[in-house]
């Protein structure tokens, strides 16, 4: 009994870790594709070809 709850605790906290890792991924994955509105404004403003998507 006590073995089984053992193993159930540390499953758990395996699968707590690896969602935490896999979230924190595409939270850095979203920071790397995204743009501040200043920096939109500007490339906006210098009359270049700018591609912009709003999803």
């Amino acid at each position: 009994m006590l073995l089984t709850l053992g193993a159930i605790c540390v499953a758990v906290l395996f699968l707590l870790i690896v969602l935490g890792m896999r979230r924190a991924r595409d939270q850095r994955e979203m920071e790397r594709h995204s743009i501040t509105p200043e920096a939109l404004h500007t490339l906006l403003a210098s009359n270049q070809e700018v591609l912009l998507f709003d999803v």
